[in-house]
């Protein structure tokens, strides 16, 4: 029944700006999630293919797969300062650039998610200001690490650290930017599992570069 309907769960799939914050209780994305819901529901009604189990059937699909889509700024090699010298002396050099670079991370402490499940259970302002600030934490690693000049075979592997920390930050303030809005919390917690996967692949293929 779900196949037929006549849409996709990409109709609620929306892309998040970091400037659209929520009103009152229930954000831009929200809004689009229960609208994209609605439809679904209608359309069901209006083919004659409604009932309860076919309802809840489709609203478990759309809760499964819906993954809304955060804006970031994103680097390209072109973005990044090279140098053909690839030796050990040098990428012992790119080290220590990259340890200074990405010293702001360590100004955080707490896991990510964590500080977000503090927000729910006690709905305090106070750990959604530290979710952006922790946020911005990751905007100042990038925007160092993106002035380093790289050894000419690290490239990849710096551009993809670059932009899972800016995917990474982004993340975080929608999450923040939408807590009062159940239907796009839930939502973005499935796109800050990738953003954080996608943290941890980039590093580690640094790490691999390294040995």
């Amino acid at each position: 029944a779900a196949e037929n309907t006549g849409s996709t769960n990409a109709d609620v799939v929306q892309t998040y700006s970091g400037d659209q914050a929520p009103s009152t209780g229930e954000s831009t994305l929200g809004a689009a999630i229960l609208e994209g819901i609605i439809s679904k529901y209608t359309s069901l009604q209006e083919q004659g293919l409604y009932t309860e189990e076919v309802g809840e059937s489709v609203a478990t699909k759309m809760a499964e797969t819906l993954k809304p889509t955060v804006e970031y700024r994103t680097y390209t090699s072109s973005d990044i300062k090279t140098d053909p010298d690839i030796s050990t002396s040098r990428l012992e050099r790119y080290s220590d650039d990259l340890r200074a670079s990405l010293a702001p991370l360590h100004k955080n402490t707490d896991p990510e998610f964590e500080i977000f499940a503090y927000y729910i259970d006690t709905r305090d302002q106070k750990y959604l200001a530290r979710l952006k600030e922790v946020a911005q934490f990751y905007r100042d690693a990038a925007n160092a690490t993106a002035k380093i000049t790289v050894p000419a075979d690290a490239v990849i592997q710096h551009v993809a650290i670059l932009n899972a920390m800016e995917e990474f930050a982004a993340m975080l303030d929608a999450l923040a930017a939408n807590a009062a809005d159940p239907y796009a919390s839930v939502a973005l917690l499935r796109t800050y599992n990738q953003a954080e996967s996608d943290m941890y692949l980039s590093f580690k293929a640094l790490a691999s570069y390294y040995k």
